[in-house]
């Protein structure tokens, strides 16, 4: 027989899985189908936080781990680095889930988290993993302006600056951050004075 492990057990015995015509996109596949069923629980099922980051490394990153020693991936670097510190990048997801519910206190602690566990190696072959952190330290901030705190959000917004010019000064995430801010300030111009200094934090007006 051929390939039949579950997707959620330990992967067992892989010599079945060597006679295959292609192992490593059974073992890429197996990691990724796992890594976007993880997902998909972490925000329908968020109570269960500590089960998931158990169960991942048995399901996303031994399969990922088997498919790149047959050959290199930078999907083994994302797996294993960006979202393998506690599920930094789930915790991203999760908190544009809420934040688009409304839940801005919850979207508030998965950002924070996020920014916090999204560590950016530049040796790694994933490059956009500084885009993810720089983006979570913004959304912190996006999100405190919801929740009327201020300090927090202009604190928020210095420290997610000073990240994308270390790790990614020509990038897309500061214009794209300071669109949501304006977006924002449209839909509730009484924040236009905390947003204007904002802005100018950022130098940008």
């Amino acid at each position: 027989e051929t390939a039949v492990y579950p997707i959620l057990l330990p992967v067992g015995d892989a010599t079945a899985v060597s006679d295959l015509p292609n192992p490593r996109l059974y073992w890429h596949f197996r990691a990724d189908f796992a890594f976007q069923l993880l997902n998909d629980l972490f925000v329908a099922r968020p109570e269960n936080d500590s089960v998931y980051i158990a169960l991942y490394d048995e399901a996303v990153i031994d399969p990922i781990t088997r498919a790149n020693e047959i050959d290199h991936t930078f999907w083994y670097d994302f797996y294993t680095g960006t979202n393998g510190n506690d599920l930094g990048w789930f915790r991203l997801r999760r908190g544009d889930a809420y934040y688009e519910a409304g839940d801005f206190a919850n979207a508030l602690s998965d950002y924070e988290s996020a920014f916090k566990l999204i560590v950016v190696d530049p040796d790694s072959d994933y490059k956009f993993s500084a885009n993810d952190g720089t983006e979570a330290g913004f959304k912190v901030g996006l999100t405190a302006l919801q929740l009327g705190d201020f300090e927090l959000a202009q604190n928020a917004y210095r420290n997610a600056y000073e990240h994308a010019q270390i790790y990614e000064p020509e990038g897309h995430v500061v214009p794209t951050a300071i669109s949501a801010l304006n977006d924002l300030r449209d839909e509730n111009p009484d924040l236009d004075i905390i947003i204007t200094e904002i802005l100018a934090d950022l130098e940008y007006e």
